[in-house]
């Protein structure tokens, strides 16, 4: 019964060491963006695709949430998806540029032809 005891009570402790570890690395984390999100990105010169492209939160905001909510190691995976996400709605803005670029230049073309 005794090694019982001392068994539950060491896996106690681990488990408060962890959820103090994920406490500590979510409350960094989450500074660390925050920090990002004053200091850097409005100088970076551009904003979030996703965000542009289709509404709603910067990927900094969503991971910064995500890791608020489901720890360092869950928003890591959570973050790279939406990262692939966040390039293809870079892609589809870019194609929309160019789009609107070469129907501009045509409209000029026929514009100064009449």
């Amino acid at each position: 019964m005794g090694s019982y005891l001392n068994d539950r009570l060491a896996n106690n402790r681990k488990k408060m060491q962890i959820s103090l570890f994920d406490s500590f690395t979510r409350q960094i984390s989450t500074t660390a963006i925050t920090g990002y999100q004053r200091h850097i990105s409005p100088h970076k010169g551009f904003a979030c695709a996703h965000r542009v492209l289709y509404g709603g939160e910067s990927c900094s905001e969503y991971i910064k949430g995500a890791i608020a909510q489901d720890g360092l190691k869950r928003a890591l995976i959570k973050s790279r998806e939406r990262f692939l996400a966040c390039k293809q709605a870079n892609q589809i803005l870019h194609s929309q540029t160019e789009k609107e670029r070469t129907d501009r230049g045509r409209g000029e073309r026929t514009k100064g032809t009449s």
